[in-house]
């Protein structure tokens, strides 16, 4: 506790010279630390404007080459030409399906051609019978189904030419490089956008460090100015949180000592109670012990075979003796003890009588 109370007063006597010195500088310190810190992070977003600032050149050179490209191309035209060479490639599909069907009637028809060829009727049977009739028939189509045929693969020439000549692959790709330099712009767009906008928080950021940085000069020059009151005023500082450290230290040493205390006071008190209580247990035991040896030497000594019986049978003739000293000049009788072994027997004896039992004597 004395080492406390100390420590208070320290504290005390060290917050008196800290308070004593002038609030206007007070609050300063040695601020290279913090010059130099802000000082690399300035230069650091010089350095990432710069940088930023020249993609940003390159990002918009580029840009202007794309927006002139796109200009320059008709993507309408080619847009037209796949609109053309779809509708054409669907024409020639449909020839195609066209071809294929006239294909299989053209063989169908070959086929009953030749079974017409090898039919065994006569002449006669030929001009009734069903089957020849529709071999005939097919016969007769076989001219127009050629016709047909040949027309379509015509025209299957021609519109494949036709779509040779309009270059179907070199169209999808000049269109799928269109969009894809589209892409392009959009995602240079946006990558513009986010840097001009990296580049304005830079420049806010660039304001902000330029001032706390001003400021900073303005605070170490008021340092160099009061550096010696300023120096002393940390030293104090310092004293007064070691000063503060030990205090609270010993604050909770005392604090635990007290509680320490406070459980041995509760602790001799509970121990003191007990203490009361075991010498008012003994000296109860040791009343009840005098009792209980003092009832057992009486039992022992009334007992038929117990100490006093034993002497008194021993000493029967001088009890006897002393009684009748006593009585000889009292009464005519006598009074004596007789031992009966088990018990003692006291008789009256008169002078005309034998002796009886005392309970049978005349009670005079």
């Amino acid at each position: 506790e004395e080492d406390s109370t100390a420590l208070s007063k320290k504290l005390d006597t060290l917050e008196q010279e800290i308070s004593s010195v002038p609030q206007e500088i007070a609050e300063y310190r040695d601020c290279r630390e913090k010059i130099q810190k802000f000082q690399t992070h300035l230069e650091q977003l010089s350095a990432d404007t710069q940088k930023k600032e020249k993609t940003l050149e390159e990002h918009g050179s580029l840009l202007e080459k794309i927006d002139n490209f796109l200009e320059s191309f008709n993507i309408d035209f080619f847009n037209d030409q796949k609109d053309n060479i779809n509708e054409k490639q669907t024409r020639l599909q449909e020839i195609l399906d066209g071809i294929v069907e006239f294909e299989k009637k053209q063989k169908t028809i070959a086929e009953k051609i030749d079974l017409l060829k090898a039919a065994p009727c006569s002449t006669s049977l030929k001009q009734r019978c069903h089957f020849v009739s529709d071999a005939k028939s097919a016969y007769n189509d076989n001219t127009r189904v050629r016709i047909e045929l040949n027309q379509l693969k015509l025209n299957r020439d021609t519109v494949s030419k036709k779509i040779a000549e309009l270059n179907p692959e070199k169209v999808t790709s000049y269109i799928t490089k269109y969009y894809g330099v589209l892409d392009k712009k959009t995602s240079l767009d946006n990558t513009i956008a986010s840097l001009k906008l990296e580049m304005q928080e830079d420049k806010l950021n660039v304001l902000k460090t330029e001032s706390i940085l001003k400021d900073l000069h303005e605070k170490q020059e008021t340092f160099l100015e009061n550096k010696k009151a300023i120096e002393n005023l940390e030293v104090l500082l310092e004293k007064k949180a070691e000063v503060q450290n030990l205090k609270n230290i010993s604050d909770r040493n005392l604090n635990n000592y007290r509680k320490e205390i406070l459980d041995l006071y509760k602790s001799v008190g509970s121990l003191e109670q007990k203490h009361t209580q075991m010498k008012e247990q003994k000296e109860e035991f040791l009343f009840l012990e005098d009792e209980y040896t003092t009832a057992d030497l009486f039992l022992r000594c009334m007992h038929p075979n117990g100490i006093s019986y034993d002497i008194i049978k021993k000493r029967l003739p001088l009890i006897n003796t002393e009684i009748s000293k006593i009585l000889t000049n009292i009464v005519d009788f006598e009074i004596f003890f007789e031992n009966d072994e088990s018990k003692l027997d006291i008789s009256i004896k008169h002078p005309r009588h034998d002796p009886r039992p005392i309970e049978m004597g005349s009670g005079a």
